[in-house]
């Protein structure tokens, strides 16, 4: 999941939040305009509708059409208080206002009163109707009644009217109050021509409909296929209110952001509807319609009955901050060629009964929409994931982690009265979600999570935006990778050469047919001529010799080459513009290797093969044949009036050859038998991973600093992750949160920062080549990184390597299987306390054993204390297979305490510098051992070898040593006593002012005393 989002609003340059110029831009502008002396005379015309008759040429008028006969661009209409019963058109740049200019629509009382209001009624045609040449106008402060069917303020589309094929731009309607009655299609608005920078802000409309009515109160809707588009349109402050089908409808036309502007809903209050914000492509038609680039923010859903914003297809979008008082969004798939894509939707407030539902067949890659930092507050599920939704949302999940599930608990994904529920409910993402439903910025726009807690489950899937790649075949066929790379070229199925022109070959009659050729193309493994009759004769489909045996091909005639595209004498398909096309003549054939694409998108499988078939203008008919392996899969015809089929087919992992046969298209000139695939795709999906990576990541990444990572019961498989600013991650108190790693790599978690904490964790690094699994830098000394209550198994190097000037606190973990050294640590304080040190792993002894010592980093007085430990196993030959190590490097004073700890059945217990590396030395060494037991190390108990070290042993047990309980090397001074040594006699001296005082010692080995 993306990490979160902060910024709530951008703010235009010389504008309000909002995007209006501000007092200071419009002072500036008019004192330009009167020093450049570009001030243009402007009149402004009344409209008084209670005059017996109207004063010709300078008014005022009795209508407002009157008005506009005498306006020029930049002139201005003032309508005075009345009723006005017009049908207007508007072909000029004016500002048209009434008498509430300049005051918001939202909340006016009596608007429809003509005693203080101006209102507008249509007449014959809608009221206001606007061409392209009133672009730059200003409505404001009018009142508008729409009846029977018509639209208040309209701008028509082409096909209806020629006038307004141009691009209406630039148009701002501002505080006007709209009324519609229960007439279908009586609208405020009816937007059908082409716009860019359409402004409706504070105005109010108020819908007279009914339920069951078709009527819209707002509505871009285009008509006749004529796919218009609307550029940077803007929905600003307004209040809508009544009962209707849909108060916004955008439909079948080109939504997308203008040089300006990016298309905003902001603002707004949505009451009563059936659906408030509809955007909807209608099925089939018109497939490239596009909504895209929208700014849905800060907008009001109360009581809307079906759902507050229906998603037949948006993209590039964000919806933020709006609060959702009934059913929230629905995304329905009833054109399956457009799902929803690649959106954001977050910071949002759910307090009705269905928060989100997916339905539909959906075929785009629903897992790049991302749903974070909302609040599901329903009385009913949260999300609906229904049996519909299809093969994308099977494979790659719903990404909804970062969430409030109304419970701390997180969301209930089965069962009544589930969070999330439907047939597909097990492939919503939830994890990791937030403890608290607390807003966080109480006086900022929209509902922002407290980020303190958050917990991670792995009953949740842990999806992949990445996961999903659509190889492009027809770009394959013209020498591409599937990602739009290929060129308009093709390959003969006569012989296999490729990159040919379109207009390459010609008739093909019989010509080696049914010979398989190879192709040079990495994912085309061939192509033949396929011919038969009958179908009795096997043919080879594959370089790798698969036969089929194919029904009846209805001839043996192919013609030109297998096309990326569509050759330049036949321009048009069936499938409308900008579809990846694959011509192909009756009986030409050709294979995919699919194995070959899995090998260059290592981690992915191929999943599903879908494609749309076509044919040309002039063919009657035309089928195609899929087989996968050898085996036909699927067959499909069109003819007559049918010009579209789609077709899908599932693939399996042991699935390697997708072969594509054309049969004869009926009819008698073999030139015209072209067969058109549509669209044919190869989707790619990453192999699940059966741990699901990521989780605690990505968890990591989104809490607050200072802030708790919760981890349920469970298994998690991670990759490198940071653990910084004082976040904490922490396992449960019962059950075992056991993490993997998924790579190899130099370091596996790292902690950095005071404070920042791992606690009841299991580690398994599965044997993998880790440098060790937690490098950390130490906090400060009052308030120290923390490793505790964690286990470590099976690591390739170091478990744990704790360096820098500051603190470390390391409690209660234990150790197995570790190949190297289970605790580095050096440069600062280090804690080490109720430590568990089990050996290394089978086969593979440890070099240095449980703990060293290792003073890396220049610092004032590092000190180590280790107590309450037990460490056995260090079992390497010679002085490196050691329980404790204690290096000097860098020449700082250094101290160490060892207490309370079972040390027993190592090579060497503990070793205080090593004596074949003086280098290694500090000038001020202090260690002390006290009540350690040290028995049965197969060498040395206690091995000294330092010139510098003072060291105190004392209640030590050091009996049972195979060469001797202390070996004091070169000329450090200890002070031992009290230790108990065996049955030994006798006292005797040492050198080097050492006060062996308690010793027994003899002659012979093992000595309990060795210098």
């Amino acid at each position: 999941m993306n990490s979160r989002q902060q910024t709530l609003f951008s703010r235009h340059l010389g504008g309000d939040s909002l995007g209006r110029p501000s007092t200071v831009s419009i002072v500036a502008a008019v004192v330009f305009l009167l020093f450049t002396g570009q001030v243009v005379a402007q009149t402004t015309y009344v409209v008084d509708g209670s005059l017996g008759a109207s004063t010709p040429t300078t008014g005022p008028f009795q209508t407002i059409q009157e008005a506009i006969a005498e306006a020029v661009s930049g002139d201005t209409i003032n309508i005075l208080p009345g009723l006005y019963v017009e049908s207007v058109t508007i072909a000029e740049n004016l500002t048209i206002t009434g008498p509430f200019a300049g005051m918001t629509a939202v909340g006016r009382a009596t608007p429809l009163d003509t005693t203080n209001n101006a209102v507008i009624q249509n007449g014959a045609a809608d009221a206001f109707i606007f061409e392209p040449g009133g672009s730059g106008s200003t409505v404001d402060g009018l009142s508008f009644s729409a009846l029977s069917g018509i639209a208040s303020i309209s701008h028509p589309d082409a096909s209806t009217d020629p006038n307004t094929a141009a691009t209406l731009s630039d148009v701002s309607v501002l505080n006007c109050h709209f009324a519609t009655d229960a007439s279908p299609g009586s609208k405020a608005l009816e937007i059908l021509g082409a716009t860019r920078d359409l402004l409706v802000e504070t105005c109010q409309f108020m819908a007279g409909g009914s339920s069951s009515g078709a009527s819209a109160v707002f509505s871009f809707f285009d008509v006749g296929g004529n796919l218009r588009g609307h550029l940077g349109f803007r929905l600003l402050a307004n209040r809508f209110e009544g009962v209707d089908s849909t108060f916004v409808l955008f439909s079948r036309s080109r939504h997308a952001p203008s040089v300006s502007h990016a298309p905003t809903i902001q603002g707004n209050t949505f009451i009563g509807a059936n659906v408030a914000l509809g955007f909807y492509r209608l099925f089939t038609l018109n497939q490239d319609a596009l909504f895209r680039g929208f700014k849905i923010y800060d907008n009001d859903f109360v009581s809307n009955s079906f759902f507050a914003m229906r998603l037949e297809h948006l993209e590039d979008s964000e919806i933020a901050f709006n609060r959702f008082a009934e059913n929230g969004l629905w995304f329905e798939g009833s054109d399956a060629d457009r799902s929803p894509t690649r959106n954001l939707i977050h910071e949002n407030e759910f307090t009705g009964f269905i928060a989100i539902e997916f339905s539909g067949a959906m075929t785009r890659p629903l897992d790049s929409n991302l749903f974070f930092e909302n609040a599901f507050e329903t009385t009913g599920p949260a999300v609906i994931v229904d049996n519909g939704t299809g093969g994308t949302v099977t494979t790659s999940g719903l990404n909804f982690s970062g969430n409030w599930w109304n419970s701390s608990t997180g969301p209930a994904p089965t069962g009544s009265g589930a969070s999330i529920t439907g047939p597909l409910a097990g492939l919503v993402d939830f994890s990791p979600w937030l403890d608290s439903g607390i807003d966080d910025e109480p006086g900022s726009v929209g509902w922002q999570g407290d980020f303190s807690v958050l917990h991670v489950d792995d009953a949740s899937p842990q999806i992949d935006t990445e996961a999903t790649l659509d190889l492009d075949l027809a770009d394959i066929v013209g020498g591409g990778d599937g990602t739009g790379t290929g060129l308009n070229t093709g390959i003969d199925p006569a012989d296999g050469t490729v990159g040919l022109p379109a207009n390459s070959g010609g008739a093909h009659s019989g010509t080696a047919a049914n010979v398989f050729y190879p192709v040079s193309y990495p994912f085309v493994d061939g192509v033949f001529q396929a011919s038969g009759a009958n179908g009795a004769t096997p043919v080879t489909v594959s370089s790798t010799g698969i036969m089929a045996t194919l029904p009846s091909l209805g001839g043996s005639l192919t013609f030109g080459v297998i096309l990326n595209g569509v050759p330049p004498t036949q321009t048009t398909t069936s499938f409308g513009p900008n579809v990846p096309v694959v011509s192909m003549h009756a009986s030409a054939a050709i294979t995919f290797d699919i194995d070959a694409m899995e090998a260059a998108h290592a981690g992915h499988e191929a999943t599903l093969f879908t494609c749309l078939l076509g044919a040309a203008d002039y063919a009657a008919a035309t089928t195609l044949h899929i087989l996968v392996d050898g085996v036909i899969r699927s067959t499909k015809s069109i003819a007559g009036s049918e010009r579209v089929a789609q077709l899908a087919i599932e693939l399996a992992p042991a699935d390697r050859f997708l072969t594509i046969i054309s049969v004869y298209g009926q009819n008698t000139s073999f030139s015209f038998k072209q067969g058109r695939i549509g669209r044919p795709t190869v989707r790619l999906v990453r192999s699940p991973n059966p741990s699901q990576s990521g989780r605690i990541e990505e968890a990591v990444r989104l809490v607050d600093p200072g802030g708790l990572v919760d981890v349920a019961d469970g298994a998690y498989q991670e990759s490198l992750f940071f653990v910084d600013g004082g976040r904490r991650v922490e396992g449960p108190l019962t059950g075992v949160a056991q993490l993997t790693g998924t790579e190899d790599t130099t370091w596996w978690i790292t902690l950095v920062d005071p404070g920042s904490a791992l606690r009841r964790l299991t580690l398994d690094g599965l044997g993998r080549s880790f440098q060790g699994s937690i490098l950390t830098n130490l906090g400060t000394t009052s308030n120290p990184t923390v490793i505790e209550d964690c286990s470590f198994q099976d690591f390739d190097r170091d478990a744990i390597q704790a360096l820098g000037a500051g603190s470390a606190s390391i409690l209660g973990c234990q150790m197995s299987g570790i190949r190297r050294t289970g605790i580095i640590a050096g440069g600062g304080t280090v804690l080490v306390d109720d430590f568990t040190y089990m050996g290394g792993a089978p086969g593979a002894a440890p070099v240095n054993g449980g703990i060293t010592l290792q003073w890396q980093h220049p610092a004032s007085g590092p000190r180590s204390i280790i107590r309450n430990s037990f460490i056995t196993g260090a079992s390497s030959a010679g002085a490196h297979g050691v329980a404790i190590t204690r290096l000097g490097a860098l020449g700082v004073p250094t101290e160490a305490l060892i207490e309370d700890c079972v040390i027993t059945g190592n090579r060497n217990g503990i070793l205080v510098d090593d004596p074949a590396n003086p280098s290694t030395e500090d000038p001020d060494c202090s260690v002390q051992i006290d009540t350690v037991d040290l028995s049965s190390s197969l060498d040395a108990c206690i091995l000294i070898g330092s010139d510098n070290a003072r060291v105190r042993v004392d209640n030590c047990d050091l009996r049972g040593a195979g060469q001797a309980g202390l070996c004091i090397n070169r000329s450090a001074l200890v002070d031992a006593g009290d230790c108990l040594v065996g049955d030994i006699t006798g006292l005797g001296s040492s050198t080097g002012g050492n006060d062996l005082s308690g010793y027994g010692f003899d002659d012979a080995p093992p000595w309990a005393i060795e210098i």
